[in-house]
Order: structure tokens, then sequence, then C-alpha cells
């Protein structure tokens, strides 16, 4: 899974996975009620998490908190276990809460138990409630310090009082999390009814099945092109295949980012995720709440294994209902917008017959040269794309805004805001951003049960609400886009340089409109390079896996195009380049980012398919741009920012070559 890009991150407000309860959902309030944290409260909490003798271990997490609860028993390995919760706060505190054994129980149990948290030291005594407490910090290294015991009691200044509270919180909120999986037990697992109805096989293949899927990312081992991020989740599907000995199958992943890494953490390793494998005939394991025909698995943090998704995990289950939902019918929504326009352009049409044919005087308008009916063809297209180009940027700084709203409120600083949009996205992120510092979310309710004495009602911090951005704008050309790329494709025949430059001043490419063709049908350009005359060499991927890639040169002027050999020294794909200072970066959704020396976004342009290579030219300014949707892109930096082209830089489409299937040749627009 690819991380969130360092120039286009995903909003801050998806790091708070955390137990939100949609109304009606039932929790066993009598469960532990009281909260309070002793040896015959956690006797009852053993007893609804594994109440058979044949259960020794229930594990769980939510947010940055795991847990594992486990019965008397000495497991494959040899290693003892006895009655015992143990809770992590990732790379914080590790707190270890134990029975002391029965009176009929081998004496060495606790000893062996004990031993495999802190070897050569006795195991220490139960506290006056019965209950043994141990805990241990993690210092700035990120290393777990000594095992210490716990007092039941601490004062302000007593080195324990820290580990006394967080023990407190963790405990509360592993309390919230079994009476929701005790009341959806006691009521007939209403919930994992309803996961069940909803990810069906047959769903989950005809969402895979999706173009954006099978075309544009449709390669599981390439970061760049096995998912993306929509909103706050980053969503990827892996299409069946074998390869030598080995096979797999279809599958369906989401993931989100999950709090912030700690000292000694992997890059970008705080990101949690669900699976979800068709596995049609395999037996389904005891306890988990696959549906018939599907695997679903689930990890809190990317260096994790997956496991199965248990049948006590409430707010996962309820988690993954909301965010397969919302994202099947954002995406076949917009699968049925792509193919209206696909339909409705009719990319196969006439183009409108130009009146008169090359060559033509210098001085002749535009208008002599085209006649009234291409000129107002031209008129539509400008303004509905200038239009177009307009909300897009104000969709990128909506954005910018709520990224940079949700940051500030995660590190406790105002935003800087700048547009009214940043209030609305601050307060739309203010919520799950303050879940991802530990802060609790009233808007999500207190969880079930009476807080102890002294305490205040706690919230669960559980996977979710997720805030999904709005979605991109639809371009209005798309009735007209089959008789343009037909013009386009008649004005090349023609073979007149003034002809090609007068189009190109009237019709700006549309990314937007042809991306779905595009995806389809593209050749990547994933290979460029400059030569020292000016000219420019790019290399296309073969058609076939058999075949060698097909090289092109660009002439000095940008117009001409034509087949030559691969040079002697095979340029590697590069998607950044450094111009004067500045960082220039291209992401998978086709976008150019222009960052400054310390990392600060200073603007983007969109060019359309996953971003392959940057080369740029010796001048300094201009830049070539190869795709995966088969665009080679020349790029002339202006005076400003050019009002058609998506984009916030001062950078305008000096040519664009486009290398797709159904033509016999490359277009040059």
């Amino acid at each position: 899974m690819p991380s969130p890009s360092s120039f286009v991150p995903p909003p801050a407000s998806a790091v708070k996975p955390a137990l939100f309860q949609e109304p009606g959902l039932p929790v066993d309030d009598g469960l532990c009620a009281g909260d309070a944290m002793d040896a015959a409260q956690l006797r009852r909490l053993l007893q609804a998490a594994l109440p058979d003798k044949s259960q020794h271990k229930a594990a769980g997490w939510f947010g940055q908190t795991d847990f594992l609860l486990t019965r008397s028993h000495v497991d494959e390995d040899q290693d003892a276990y006895h009655d015992a919760l143990f809770i992590t706060l990732w790379k914080r505190w590790d707190f270890w809460l134990a029975l002391p054994p029965a009176e009929n129980a081998p004496t060495h149990a606790l000893a062996q138990a004990w031993a495999r948290l802190r070897s050569g030291v006795p195991p220490p005594p139960p506290g006056e409630d019965g209950l043994v407490r141990q805990y241990r910090a993690y210092d700035s290294a990120g290393q777990p310090g000594a095992w210490q015991p716990l007092p039941a009691q601490a004062g302000a200044g007593d080195a324990a009082a820290g580990a006394l509270v967080a023990c407190g919180e963790g405990w509360r909120e592993v309390l919230a999390y079994w009476r929701l999986a005790e009341g959806q037990r006691r009521a007939g697992r209403p919930l994992r009814e309803r996961l069940h109805a909803t990810l069906t096989p047959a769903r989950i293949e005809a969402l895979t099945l999706l173009p954006v899927f099978t075309t544009r990312y449709n390669t599981w081992s390439d970061p760049e092109r096995n998912g993306w991020w929509e909103g706050d989740v980053w969503i990827g599907a892996r299409q069946p295949g074998q390869q030598g000995g080995h096979s797999w199958g279809r599958a369906l992943k989401f993931s989100w980012r999950n709090g912030s890494e700690r000292a000694g953490d992997p890059e970008d390793d705080a990101h949690a995720c669900y699976q979800i494998d068709l596995t049609p005939g395999d037996a389904l394991p005891e306890g988990t709440a696959h549906p018939n025909g599907l695997r679903i698995s689930y990890s809190q943090r990317q260096s994790d294994p997956r496991t199965p998704l248990p049948n006590h995990a409430v707010q996962h289950m309820q988690h993954l209902l909301e965010l397969f939902t919302t994202l099947e019918q954002r995406l076949h929504a917009a699968h049925a917008q792509e193919q209206q326009a696909l339909h409705s352009s009719g990319l196969s049409g006439d183009a409108p017959p130009l009146p008169r044919l090359p060559p033509f005087a210098p001085h002749e308008a535009d208008a002599e040269v085209f006649g009234p009916v291409i000129m107002a063809l031209s008129h539509d297209w400008q303004a509905h794309g200038r239009a177009h180009a307009a909300r897009v940027r104000e969709h990128w700084l909506r954005q910018a805004d709520a990224a940079e709203a949700a940051a500030a409120l995660e590190h406790g600083t105002e935003p800087a805001a700048s547009s009214a949009a940043a209030s609305s996205a601050a307060a739309a992120a203010a919520a799950v951003a303050a879940a991802a510092v530990g802060d609790a979310v009233p808007a999500h309710g207190v969880a079930p049960g009476t807080a102890a004495a002294g305490t205040a009602p706690v919230t669960v911090p559980p996977p979710a609400p997720v805030h999904f951005m709005p979605a991109q704008p639809t371009d209005p050309r798309g009735p007209q886009a089959g008789a343009v790329l037909q013009l386009a494709r008649a004005v090349q025949a023609l073979a007149d340089g003034d002809l090609s430059a007068r189009f190109h001043r009237r019709f700006a490419f549309a990314p937007h409109v042809y991306a779905h063709h595009a995806a389809r049908t593209g050749h990547a350009v994933d290979a460029l390079q400059w030569l020292e005359d000016g000219r420019l060499l790019a290399r296309m991927e073969p058609v076939h896996p058999s075949q060698a890639p097909a090289w092109w040169r660009i002439s000095v002027d940008a117009w001409a195009l034509s087949p030559t050999a691969a040079p002697p020294n095979l340029p590697e794909s590069c998607p950044a380049a450094t111009v004067h200072g500045l960082r220039v970066e291209g992401d998978a959704q086709g976008d150019l980012h222009g960052l400054a020396e310390d990392g600060t976004a200073l603007w983007r342009h969109h060019i359309g398919g996953a971003i392959l290579a940057i080369a740029a030219a010796a001048d300094g300014h201009t830049l070539a741009v190869g795709s995966a949707s088969g665009y080679l892109v020349l790029l002339r930096k202006g005076s400003g920012t050019d009002p058609a082209l998506l984009s916030t830089s001062r950078y305008a489409e000096l040519r664009r070559f486009i290398f797709w299937a159904d033509a016999s040749s490359p277009l040059a627009w």
C-alpha cells in the first residue's frame, strides 16, 4: 500500500480509528458495572470474553490501544499464560493485570506466566483487591523499561501516577469494547448479520471489476498503481492471478492513517487496514465475522500481520460497513458518470469539417480559418474549460484547507486559514482530529456503563467516522469530447504547423474528459532524456511484454515527432525534477506538485494518468512529463496561470503528445 505522498497527504482527520456507537446498537450495561479495576471485575470480564474453557485467548485493538485476554493454560509453544489482561498503549505504556491462582491450581502457574514478562524476578503479590498489577513505560527511543508494580492508588507526586491514569483509561476502554461485544452476542449478533448481507462475494467482485481497478490501479505489487486515496481512505483491489507455482485470489483493501509513528517505527507504519479476500469453498475459522465465501482480516499497523476479524470486534464491523457502503456507492456512481460521458461524447463520431484547407496567410484571423461552426465549438469548449478549471482550483483549496486545519488541530495549533473554507474544514475535522491525540469525542457518545467515582465518563476511541473529501468536479465538456478529438486528428493529418498552432490555442486539452479512455488505451511514457541540442527522447512502454519499448524523438521546436533508436545511456524513470531550487514531483493521480526547499507546497498542475517521468530542460523553463495514460506533455513557464488549465502553476502547455492504442500513430495536440 502506498503511503500518503509528502505533497498531498490525506487529511489528518484520517488518523483516528475509534469506537463510535450507532443509535440503537445493543450494549450490555451490566457487564462490569461501575468500572472498578479489581480481581472481581477482571474475573467477570474473562468470563464474558472467554466463556468456553477451550478458548484461551481473545485479542483486539482500537486506535493505538491493543489488548490480550488470557485464560490460565500452556500453549503449543510451552509458554505459560495466566488469567490476565495485557493492555498496550503503543510505545507509551504496557500493563499486566492478573488474577492470583486458584487454590487448586498448580502453584507454579503464576510464576511461569510472570516469567514470560520478567525473567528471574519472583511474581509480585496481589493487592488488597486480589489483583496483580504491573506496568512498564517506554523511553524516547521507543524501548520498554523494566516492569514495576502498579499501586491501586497513587498521589500526585508518585512516579506511578501517570501510569495509573493511563491504565485506568485503557481498562475503561476495554470494558466499553466488551460491553458492545456482549450486547451484540445477547441480541443475536445483528450487526454481523448486516455485515453478511452487505459484503457478499458478488458485490465485492462487481466493485473490484470496475475499470478503475482493472485498467488504472491494476498492479498490486506497484505502490504507485495498486490503489489511491479517496479522501481519508486508501482503497485498492487485487485481481486473481498465478505466477510460477503461486496463485492468488481477488481481494479488496481499505486503509487509513491510524495515529502517528512512534520512535523506532518503520516509515508510514501508522496505517491500519481491512482486507476482504474472496475464498469460495474455504472453511471459515470459528469465532470470526467472515461472510460465506469471504475472509476479512485486519491490522493495526502496516508492520503487523493481518488477523481474522473476530465476532467481538463490533466497532470494526461498523467501520467496515461504513467504508464499504460509502465507497461502493461513490465508485459505482463515478463509473456511471464516466460511461455516460463516454457514450454521450461519441469519441468515434465525425469532426466538424474545416471550411478551408491550408496554407493560410499569417494575418488571417482564426474565424476565417475555422469558420463559424468550429469557432462556436471552440467558444463553448474554452468557456466550459475555464469554468471547470476554476472549480477544480476551488476543490484543491478546500482539500488543502481541510488538511491544514486538521493537522493544526492534531498538533494543538491554530490553522492559518487561506479561505473561508478553512473554518468549515476545521469544524469537520475537529472531532476526528481530537481522537487522534487522545481526546474524547462527545459527538459520538459516551461509553456505556457508569464511570467510577471521581472519573469522567469515557468515550472509547473507535475506528471512524471517516471524513470524505468532496468529489472531484465533473468536466462538462463530455458531450463535445468526441468531436474535438476527431478534429484534433483531422488537423494533425493536414501536417500544417500554423493550423496546429491555431487549434492548440483554441482547444485546450481536457484530461478529465478523456481520463477513462486514456486509462484503457494509453501506452505509458516512462522515461525521458533531453539531448544537448535541445531535442527530447521519450520511451513508451511496449504493447506486449515480449516487445521492446518504443523510443520517440521530439524536435527542438516541439512540433515534430519521429521514432528513433534507444539511446546508449538509458535514463531511469524518475517522477521528480529540480529546477532552480524548486522540486517538482508527480503523483499517481496525475498531478505535478511544486515544492519549495523546505517542502512547502507552492503549486499544483494536473497532467492526467500516474506521473512516471519528469525531465527539466537545460534552459530551466521547460519541463517534459510522461504519464501512465499515454501522455508526453511539454510545459513552458510563463508569466501567470493559464485559466484554461487545471493548474495553479505558471506553466503553460506547449505541446501534448498522446499515445493511445486505438490510434495508428501518436496524436500531437
